[in-house]
């Protein structure tokens, strides 16, 4: 059970395809790259900036990038295509990415460091500013050469009682930057005493408890799997010669007593021994090294003040009020609908906090499976639902494990609401850097919805 949790876990937060191409479409291109979509899913790179390929050969000059791409995808099953040329992935390991990665921090890394101020505008805000990092963490073995086993960013964001969340969607897709009539409001927060404190050292306790040290232990408990195995093999192998080079030091030795010399010495024999039996002991001491991990100190790459629109509005006009207490009305009466679904289902469902980005509902099934639920409320009649890039991306990510539920609240009363999930959801949309969120036909999706399952 507890290496199943791990696993789901690591599905939950592990860098997704869609969030690696909303990175590095416009890092490539503000570095000075060209690129072209293709087909779905798939692009032409016409330009890698000396710069990028620079610095990939300084990374590690045995796998340099090329000046250019004739397609790449960020999906595995869209790779090989039939009757189309076979696409680079780039993901985690590849130097394109790596090299992309590098040159931004170099470029930006003081421009992070000082910080920035972000609204978030969504109808699921919190009440007060958050302060949202941009942490960096490695894990390493202890190898004569020390590889890094695990290199990834965290978002969390710390409210003002000192609580830290971290969420698995990316939150800073759903922010965005401050309008000119927002600046006054904004100075007042940005001046307040909590907002100019330093809460690294929060930061950095957090990254090691819930971050390094829980990855940490998963990643050993995989190694010590995959490493039992491999010394079982390596001894097998090797005993079994060194047993074989001893049985023939001591033939050959009696033969020698004997007065009968061969091309093959007993001593060269006990010499081969003598060098399988230290190479054994290197080979065992190389994948006890490999699964001795360390963690690197957290970096704190770049830090964001997140200050909720409502604050920065003087609308205190009656009907703003009343529609936002409606919508909010909505919005419960259709999370809970969700939630006495799920349970119906013999499923464990846990409702996210309010301004969790990507998902409101994550469920637990009998077989410890985690299914992922975003949840849209709207009064019977309404045409539209909006729906964010950093929802889609997540749905796409998730694939057959998310589900979108569409709640109509009836004006009748909660015994009258009705309910429809709708499974791929968002399969035919293909978010874009540029694009916040989206206003999708309501009526096009309940149609496509069904019972929940």
């Amino acid at each position: 059970d507890e290496v199943r949790a791990r696993m789901e876990k690591a599905r939950e937060r592990r860098l997704q395809p869609g969030y690696i191409a909303a990175f590095f479409l416009p890092a490539l291109t503000r570095l000075g790259g060209r690129i072209r979509k293709r087909e779905n899913g798939r692009y032409e790179i016409t330009r890698v900036p000396a710069r990028v390929i620079d610095t990939a050969r300084r990374l590690n000059r045995w796998a340099p990038v090329a000046e250019q791409y004739e397609r790449i995808t960020f999906e595995l099953a869209r790779m090989h295509p039939d009757g189309l040329a076979d696409a680079a992935l780039i993901a985690p390991g590849h130097p394109l990415l790596h090299a992309v990665i590098e040159a931004t921090i170099d470029d930006l890394g003081p421009t992070l460091k000082q910080g920035t101020v972000l609204v978030d505008r969504r109808t699921k805000q919190t009440d007060a500013p958050m302060l949202m990092f941009s942490v960096e963490q490695r894990i390493e073995n202890t190898a004569a050469d020390a590889d890094t086993v695990s290199h990834h960013f965290d978002y969390p964001l710390l409210e003002h009682d000192g609580t830290v969340t971290v969420s698995a969607a990316p939150p800073y897709l759903d922010y965005d930057r401050p309008d000119s009539t927002e600046t006054e409001a904004i100075a007042d927060i940005t001046g307040s005493d909590w907002a100019r404190q330093n809460h690294e050292k929060i930061v950095r306790a957090w990254a090691y408890r819930e971050g390094l040290q829980p990855r940490m232990d998963e990643i050993k408990t995989r190694l010590d799997i995959e490493t039992a195995r491999t010394r079982a093999q390596v001894k097998d192998r090797l005993l079994a010669e060194i047993n074989h080079w001893d049985r023939e030091h001591n033939r050959l030795e009696a033969l020698e007593r004997a007065g009968t010399i061969g091309r093959l010495r007993a001593e060269t024999a006990l010499a081969r021994a003598r060098q399988l039996d230290e190479r054994l002991s290197h080979r065992l001491e190389q994948l006890d090294a490999a699964t001795n991990l360390v963690a690197v100190p957290a970096v704190i790459r770049g830090a964001a003040l997140v200050i909720p629109s409502a604050l920065l509005t003087t609308d205190n006009e009656p009907e703003a009020q009343t529609f936002a207490r409606q919508t909010e009305e909505v919005e419960r009466r259709a999370v809970e609908a969700v939630l006495a679904a799920e349970r119906a289902l013999g499923r464990e469902p846990v409702e996210m906090p309010r301004n969790n980005p990507g998902y409101d509902i994550q469920s637990t099934d009998k077989s410890g499976f985690v299914h992922y639920i975003e949840v849209k409320g709207r009064i019977v009649g309404s045409d539209t639902f909006t729906i964010t890039t950093n929802e889609i991306t997540f749905a796409q990510t998730q694939g057959d494990r998310h589900r979108l539920a569409l709640v109509e609240v009836s004006t009748s009363g909660a015994d009258h609401d009705q309910l429809r999930y709708v499974s791929d959801a968002f399969t035919h949309l293909e978010p874009s850097a540029t694009t916040r969120s989206y206003n999708e036909v309501w009526r096009d999706y309940w149609e496509r919805g069904g019972p929940p399952r």
